[in-house]
């Protein structure tokens, strides 16, 4: 009711035959639906993504944000040129922390790893607003069942219109794998855990949605990614951290990437030498990653990035430090390795 200023408006709200129902939980989730309808439309669309996250699930606060730009979900408007979309997502986030529906994990300090969660009367909620766009299905140990937006059914056609999934298919695998093939039109993909499936079928898992925008691959045991990735044409977001992968392929520099975290990928040593032409890149996450030994040539080039928690001084015009004085978004975290680099004349690198 905070964006409410008129006193017809919350008389309409004090008359809600929701606050008649009997008790119990369906008058805490009709009031709820209540709060949920008088958010202003960006909320609604940001909070209703919300449910693509399985139950108890805690997203990192970055994470989040970079996903609802990467769906559109937080653009700066016509009329402002100068709010940058991850403090527009920033705020976004923050209105739906003041009135509690998200809220952010105990012991969080670090405003750069903060984790945020939904209360699970509140992911009921987002799942009840999400409608058939949203699926969440499988099972995880740590999770127990995850909810369904809807019961499995038996006709696979009922998955066409799902543009947002969620899928551990640890859990009637094969049901799971052939009926979401139906959802052509899916713009977000999380793969939480395919056990023993092979990379293969990776491969025809992402080959089969072409208008994918978010993809998370994150903790799964892939040590290459298949060039066809580069096929997905409207793919902003690309989340490999904590895998096993050893390089990536070329392909994937044609993309239209906004964030590509390659977060703790330990076996990850080089980065394909054409990533300085991903000049849409905003945020390039390779913290952690400990074989990376160098950088591209001419990083500079990639005037739009804001986030790159390391930075490899090399030896070379190409990866030396005068490529940071092009990098002048950059915000937050920047670790700078190999100094020793440096030549003892820093003024050479400006001329």
């Amino acid at each position: 009711m905070r964006f409410k200023r008129e006193e017809s408006e919350w008389l309409r709200v004090q008359g809600s035959e929701s606050w008649n129902l009997d008790g119990g939980e369906n008058k805490i989730l009709q009031v709820l639906k209540l709060s949920f309808d008088h958010l202003p439309s960006h909320l609604k669309r940001c909070f209703a993504y919300c449910a693509v996250l399985p139950k108890k699930f805690e997203i990192c606060k970055e994470k989040l944000i970079h996903q609802w730009i990467a769906g559109g979900l937080a653009q700066r408007s016509a009329h402002d040129r100068v709010s940058e979309p991850e403090d527009i997502g920033s705020d976004y986030l923050n209105d739906l922390l003041r009135m509690s529906f998200l809220e952010v994990v105990s012991g969080c300090d670090d405003s750069s790893t903060t984790r945020i969660k939904m209360h699970d009367l509140i992911h009921d909620l987002a799942m009840s607003v999400a409608g058939n766009e949203f699926l969440t299905a499988g099972k995880t140990e740590q999770q127990g069942t995850l909810e369904q937006s809807h019961s499995l059914p038996k006709v696979c056609d009922f998955f066409t219109p799902t543009r947002h999934a969620v899928v551990d298919s640890n859990s009637s695998s094969s049901l799971i794998h052939k009926a979401l093939y139906r959802a052509k039109g899916l713009r977000t993909l999380n793969l939480l855990s395919l056990g023993d499936a092979s990379e293969k079928a990776i491969r025809n898992l992402i080959s089969s949605f072409k208008y994918l925008r978010i993809l998370n691959l994150s903790g799964f045991g892939i040590k290459l990614l298949h060039k066809s990735v580069g096929d997905l044409t409207y793919l902003r977001y690309l989340d490999l951290s904590n895998t096993p992968i050893e390089k990536l392929p070329a392909s994937i520099c044609n993309l239209q990437l906004q964030t590509l975290d390659l977060s703790s990928c330990y076996n990850l040593q080089k980065l394909p030498k054409k990533t300085r032409i991903m000049t849409s890149l905003r945020h390039l996450k390779i913290k952690n990653c400990a074989r990376l030994a160098r950088l591209p040539g001419f990083t500079g080039r990639m005037r739009n990035l804001q986030s790159l928690p390391i930075f490899i001084v090399g030896k070379t015009r190409e990866d030396d430090l005068s490529q940071l004085l092009e990098l002048q978004n950059l915000r937050g975290e920047l670790k700078i390795k190999h100094l020793e680099n440096v030549p003892t004349d820093f003024s050479l690198l400006l001329f």
